[in-house]
Parts: C-alpha cells; structure tokens; sequence
C-alpha cells in the first residue's frame, strides 16, 4: 500500500533509515526530482530539486494496518503521514507511474512532464528570469505566449526553463 509522508527538512537520509530499520521487507521509495541549472556569479551551476518538496512517497505491504502507521508517526525525522492515503491508492499509483513514464536515464523527470501538466501559472526555473512567476496565454508546439505582470511576451520553450507553479 501506498502512503505519503512528510518529512522535516533535511532529514531525508535520517527518515528513511529509520523506515528502513521497522520493516523485515526493505520499503519502496520514490521522490520525483528534477535537475536544473542557475547563472550564479558567472558559473553554470547544477541543481537537483524534489518537486513534492518534503514529502516522499512510500509503498509498503504494511502500511494498510493503521496501528503500525502510528508507530512510525514518531520515528526520528517524520513529521506525519498524509490521512486519506488509504482511500487514494488509485491515484498515487498513477501519479507515480506517470512520473516515471517521463524520468530519464537517471531518474529525473524530464521537461515533458511538465508540458503534459495543465497549468496556467509557471515559474522561471533558469535563465534571467529565474524564480519569476508569469501566467501562461497560450501554448504552442515550441513556444509560449505569457503574461509578467502586465506585459505580455513569447518566449521558447528551453528544456528545464519553467516548473508549473
């Protein structure tokens, strides 16, 4: 079964050993991430980022006996299970399957993925406009029709240029 945790930031490694150590059967991970690059001082620099920022997605065949859950709410690192997970199988299963129909050789999820997500707002992720956020017009096959503040703009569409916000 699957299920969906919050972890406390930057204690990833911490949580998922500790994970590791309540269960006889090793549990399944999986954080979708994407690498990106940022100019910083002139220098390419190279990024990785969780796009669930601190959640992980987790499937073990225990996680259906709720008393075990509460076992696990306390282990060093967690902050808690999302409630509901139960009822949402479904669509966990399909999120992570679409998210690894679109990860590449090395495991991140490629600009596609983003493409496919219907989203009308999006954020700069590289180039001179890092971390601005713009409203999408229109979408063509390699470029887009925005809106930043009020001035409209067409830009193409970069590998790893934006992120839906």
């Amino acid at each position: 079964m699957w299920t969906i945790i919050k972890y406390k930031s930057q204690e990833l490694q911490t949580a998922k050993k500790n994970l590791i150590s309540e269960f006889e059967e090793k549990p399944i991970f999986y954080l979708p991430k994407i690498k990106y690059q940022k100019v910083i001082n002139k220098k390419i620099r190279n990024y990785e980022k969780n796009i669930l920022e601190n959640y992980m997605i987790c499937f073990h065949k225990n996680f259906s006996d709720a008393k075990f859950i509460v076992r696990l709410k306390n282990l060093k690192g967690i902050s808690y299970f999302l409630n509901g997970y139960q009822n949402n199988q479904s669509d966990i299963s399909n999120f992570v399957n679409n998210c690894k129909n679109y990860e590449d050789k090395d495991g991140f999820l490629n600009s596609k993925f983003f493409d496919e997500c219907i989203s009308d707002k999006a954020k700069f992720i590289s180039g001179p406009f890092t971390d601005m956020i713009f409203q999408i017009l229109k979408k063509q096959k390699n470029k887009l029709e925005i809106l930043i503040g009020n001035k409209k703009a067409t830009v193409s569409i970069d590998k790893n240029m934006y992120c839906p916000v």
